[in-house]
């Protein structure tokens, strides 16, 4: 028996449309072929009929009523013409030579077609053949029909007839099967569907929908799903991760900050006492908001917000105006920032988020460079356009370089430099933003941070 939920799905009802479709342009060609072969075999007898009627009145013309007889005689005992019909009859109906015994029609009509029934012996029985004939009047009251038994082009038709009836209802059949199958193999694939959107509402979701691989719109779907669920996944893996770095970094400039403030209350110092702690203050508050800004800019760069502005960004001078503001950072530390670069290298892109993006690999790398060190800034345009960024710090090893790139990552050794581990990850945001290219190498000693973006 069938569930009513497979019959009220879509793919059933448009199998049963395209059943229906089919069925139709196969009644409307078989109508059409019909007519056509059963057309041109009743006007084929006809023909014969008229040619047989036109020589019998030529026979009558020249031979008279004898001659005409002889003929008749002749042709009824011919076994090739058993399907001719003749009767030849005088003024008063009485049958003069013919294989009928008849006249079929109750009055005598030149130039009319008959149909009707005659007797017929096949294997010993007497059948009802049905036949069709024409009259015709002779000179001398005589009377012509001359016919031809059609039983054949009817039991033609029956079985045209039964054969559309049969694969109609045979095309209607598998229709329906097909409905049902189909059917139950979409609703297999809904229902497979529906479990693992309830055991990830559940709150597992490392949950996928299975994918059997057969490519079909199902399968493409679910692997859509299973998309869409990574990606989830990952963000709500981002979102802890976030809620647990912001927990633990947020701590420590917060308590620093409420200490400062508690001890201005209750110190009964002098003015600069209150000024310096207002100054530490005012640092670790500098602190949170440089934190929640890069944080910010994480999100939007990860998101590919549809606000997002992208422009003509000639990267030269973005990276001429970061070099400009963090020269006297680096001079204070006896260190020196050298630029190579061609003229304009222009791409599509965010200016801000790329300026911040520059700004976090100079501040890096004249935090992790001794003093005395070069940081050798560089930008290309052979084939397409690169940043490398390259000092003389600790480097990262190539196992840690992967996990440098997370949020709130501080490797070992990095302790004692200021940060919140939010740098790389924000440079790997960009760049993923942008579609380009981040590579993190060794610049023994020292690291190597390539960017490679798209031509604009």
């Amino acid at each position: 028996m069938l569930k009513p939920n497979v019959l009220r799905t879509p793919t059933f009802r448009l199998t049963l449309l395209f059943a229906a479709v089919f069925g139709l342009i196969t009644l409307v060609l078989f109508g059409f072929l019909y007519r056509l072969t059963i057309g041109s075999i009743s006007r084929e007898t006809d023909e014969v009929i008229t040619e047989q009627i036109l020589g019998l009145k030529d026979v009558y013309t020249r031979l008279g009523a004898q001659g005409l007889i002889d003929v008749i005689d002749e042709r009824t005992q011919d076994p090739t013409e058993r399907d001719a019909l003749y009767l030849l009859v005088d003024s008063r109906g009485t049958p003069l030579t013919g294989n009928l015994s008849k006249w079929p029609a109750e009055r005598l009509y030149s130039a009319r077609w008959l149909e009707f029934s005659i007797d017929a012996t096949e294997y010993g029985k007497t059948i009802s053949h049905r036949a069709r004939a024409r009259a015709v009047a002779l000179n001398n009251g005589l009377h012509l029909l001359v016919g031809q038994d059609i039983d054949a082009q009817d039991d033609f038709r029956m079985r045209m007839t039964q054969a559309l009836g049969w694969g109609l209802a045979l095309m209607l059949g598998l229709g329906l099967i097909g409905g049902v199958a189909v059917s139950r193999n979409f609703l297999g694939g809904i229902e497979r569907i529906v479990q693992v959107s309830r055991r990830i509402s559940d709150g597992d979701l490392g949950r996928r929908v299975p994918v059997s691989g057969s490519g079909d719109a199902l399968d493409r779907l679910a692997s859509h799903l299973n998309d869409m669920l990574e990606r989830l996944e990952n963000l709500m893996r981002g979102m802890r991760a976030i809620s647990d770095g912001l927990a633990h970094n947020l701590r420590s400039p917060v308590t620093h900050l409420r200490n400062q403030i508690e001890w201005a209350l209750k110190s009964a110092g002098d003015t600069e006492d209150y000024r310096t702690s207002l100054e530490q203050a005012l640092t670790e508050a500098d602190r949170l908001n440089s934190l929640l800004d890069s944080l910010l800019d994480i999100a939007r760069a990860e998101s590919g917000a549809i606000n997002l502005p992208f422009e003509d960004v000639d990267l030269a001078t973005v990276l001429g105006e970061i070099i400009d503001l963090y020269e006297p950072l680096a001079e204070t530390r006896g260190q020196r920032i050298v630029f190579h670069g061609d003229a304009a290298v222009n791409i599509r892109g965010n200016r801000q988020l790329l300026a911040h993006c520059f700004a976090n690999l100079i501040d890096n790398a004249i935090k992790y460079s001794p003093p005395a060190a070069t940081i050798d800034v560089r930008l290309g345009a052979d084939g397409r356009p690169g940043v490398l960024i390259s000092d003389s710090g600790p480097g990262i090893p190539a196992a840690e370089r992967e996990r440098a790139l997370q949020r709130f990552t501080r490797l070992p050794g990095s302790e004692s430099v200021p940060g919140s581990g939010l740098g790389l990850s924000l440079v790997a945001a960009v760049a993923k933003l942008h579609h380009a290219r981040l590579e993190l190498g060794d610049n023994a000693p020292g690291l190597r941070v390539s960017l490679t973006f798209q031509p604009r």
